[in-house]
């Protein structure tokens, strides 16, 4: 689900109606940091990621966008103003220039859309916080767990790591490498297996005795725990 997804196909005509469409090369900053902000953009074709730099001179990658997502359209609510991060072209990219003016009006006149669009929002709030709990573990391969029975619809069922391993590493504040090493070991561990895209945790029990992990903690909703 991204946001513009939640627009009628009459709103998004009408969100788009002569906007301008912008060229980027790979590698090329679409908007920076700290950046006065006076539009949010659709990406048409190519591959963005948001970051923000860290102390020691490294990005900090927090999403990968692809095509047919709105990016920074949440700014268009917020008091300062200012892009929150920054966006990079990780290929030859399109993107398609939309004024924020144009997206807080259609949002405004239809209530039930300004309601969608909080819910959006609080839906991101609840993942941003539950990741940084996440953070505050300081054992990477509970990390991991927790990140990875996160993506499961239900306990047990097979699924997809939905953004990129370097992506997925950088989320963790690991090396792409010890990623690669923590999921060797979880397979030879037999907490972890895979077939094609498609991945497998062990039961929360198995994985919770192992790394003597409370079981609350892969719960799917406030205190549920996996079986």
């Amino acid at each position: 689900m991204n946001s513009l997804q939640l627009l009628t196909e009459s709103e998004k005509t009408q969100l788009l109606k002569n906007s301008s469409s912008r060229d980027l090369n790979a590698g090329e900053l679409l908007f920076d940091f700290g950046e006065p902000a006076s539009c949010c953009y659709l990406l048409m074709r190519g591959h963005l990621s948001l970051f923000r730099r860290q102390a020691n001179g490294n990005n900090k990658l927090y999403r990968d966008v692809f095509p047919g997502a709105l990016v920074a359209e949440m700014v268009t609510f917020m008091s300062d103003g200012y892009y929150p991060m920054s966006a990079k072209a990780n290929q030859s990219s399109i993107v398609t220039v939309v004024e924020y003016q144009k997206l807080r009006t259609i949002v405004e006149q239809r209530p039930l859309l300004a309601g969608q669009f909080l819910q959006y929002q609080a839906d991101h709030i609840r993942e941003l916080m539950d990741n940084t709990d996440i953070l505050t573990e300081i054992n990477a391969a509970h990390r991991l767990l927790r990140r990875l029975a996160g993506f499961q619809r239900h306990p047990g069922s097979a699924f997809r790591i939905p953004i990129t391993k370097q992506l997925l590493a950088s989320q963790l504040s690991m090396a792409p490498e010890t990623l690669s090493r923590l999921l060797s070991k979880l397979r030879k561990q037999n907490l972890l297996s895979s077939e094609g895209q498609h991945w497998y945790l062990a039961s929360a029990k198995s994985i919770c005795n192992h790394y003597e992990l409370d079981p609350t903690l892969f719960s799917t909703t406030p205190g549920e725990s996996l079986r």
